[in-house]
């Protein structure tokens, strides 16, 4: 419709003036106003965008009001009336947006009392004006926070589904990965198993330097790769989140051990738990999960500055004012400092397209919360990033846990 209006306005600019209405810039404003607003109802890549082809097309749509108005027997004019109505309007298709509703408001009262400044008028006018004017920005003010709460709880319903259909595969992948472990974890009994056999048989025919060692290598490689699979099937375990009392340096040394494929090779990581009989109050495989997640973050930080400096990653933890405070550093870009209050939030993710989901960081802050601890995220000087996880410390020493190697 907006289209035909545009087409007809243009078609009637070529007619001589004769013939041409005086009406006619004010129809080629309202048409343009109306393709702007409805270019604006698509979905766009940009709220940029989106409020400036919004705000445009209001623009030109109260113009062309404005120009009717004039030209038709000013505040008399049917037009008048109706420009009372652009801001309302423009605030719920702007989806409550501030700028556009009160820009409009303003625009709107200072071409309709520039019309009734032009004669003098009654004083009963001008009281029906000013009511006029109130009842308008209470109007726009309330059209704008209601269409803004709704805007607010459709994005809010979207995430919540995005984060569910994560969460979905992510489950899925925990599904997998046990699997995996739960059919290599047999066959590595069994080596596990002929590589003692091995290692006593030469024991008791011969000396064999070369052979022992290799044996030797064998069993400490077969020995880590049973301690991973051990790991792995303890973090793909449906977790109860019941809250115990858990080896910090145990959870630490789990999660080096699951993240080691992604980090070897990639950076030098330290660790640094002096005390070995520190225990927090958390729940272990959700503690494990967390630091699984900002060792990976911290992995994939320093991957981007291989090239500048050596990569490194630190992790340490010890008792700091009745809490145990864990830290994961790396001296990766650092995190922007406007992101810093953000990169909690579910869905956001400072990492390129592709490469990020946006969940990690927020699961970590609602694991450690629901152990009654908080996170926080630092940017270092001059460069890096460092988050910090503090849990409730341990009232008695946790005894140590087990590692599940035993094939079902």
């Amino acid at each position: 419709m907006a289209a035909s209006l545009l087409v007809l306005s243009l078609l009637e600019f070529l007619l001589p003036a004769a013939f041409r209405s005086v009406l006619a810039p004010a129809r080629l404003a309202w048409a343009i106003g109306l393709l702007l607003v409805a270019a604006a109802m698509r979905k766009t890549s940009s709220d940029f965008v989106f409020g400036s082809l919004a705000l445009l097309g209001a623009v030109m749509c109260l113009s062309s009001l404005f120009g009717f108005a004039l030209l038709s027997g000013g505040v008399q004019s049917p037009f008048y009336g109706w420009m009372f109505g652009v801001p309302v309007i423009a605030a719920v298709l702007a989806r409550g947006a501030k700028f556009i509703s009160t820009a409009m408001v303003v625009l709107t009262l200072a071409l309709v009392w520039f019309l009734a400044l032009r004669e003098v008028r009654p004083p009963a006018f001008w009281s029906a004006l000013v009511e006029s004017s109130v009842a308008l920005c209470v109007l726009t003010a309330v059209a704008a926070r209601f269409f803004a709460q709704l805007r607010q709880g459709q994005l809010a319903r979207e995430q919540e589904r995005e984060r569910g259909q994560a969460n979905e595969r992510l489950a899925v992948l925990g599904q997998l990965a046990a699997g995996v472990a739960h059919e290599i974890n047999n066959p590595l009994s069994v080596l596990v198993s002929n590589q003692a056999f091995l290692a006593d048989q030469l024991a008791c025919d011969r000396e064999e330097p070369e052979v022992k060692q290799a044996l030797e290598d064998c069993r400490s490689s077969l020995t880590r790769i049973q301690r991973i699979v051990g790991d792995l099937r303890v973090f793909t375990r449906q977790a109860s989140d019941a809250v115990e009392d858990c080896r910090v340096a145990e959870v630490v040394g789990e999660s080096v051990r699951l993240a080691s494929t992604r980090l070897r090779g990639l950076a030098e990581i330290s660790v640094e738990v002096p005390d070995a009989a520190l225990a927090a109050r958390s729940n272990h495989l959700r503690l494990s999960q967390v630091l699984v997640a900002l060792l990976l973050n911290a992995a994939d930080a320093v991957e981007e500055i291989r090239a500048l400096r050596e990569p490194s990653i630190r992790v340490s933890a010890r008792a700091v004012d009745g809490r145990v405070r864990i830290e994961v550093e790396d001296n990766g870009p650092g995190i922007p400092p406007e992101d810093l209050e953000r990169v909690f939030e579910p869905f956001f993710t400072t990492k390129p397209p592709g490469r990020g989901t946006g969940l990690g960081l927020s699961l970590v802050r609602e694991y450690v919360g629901r152990a009654g601890g908080t996170v926080e995220a630092h940017r270092l000087q001059p460069f890096g990033t460092r988050i910090l996880a503090f849990l409730p410390l341990a009232r008695t020493e946790a005894p140590a846990k087990a590692i599940d190697t035993a094939g079902d």
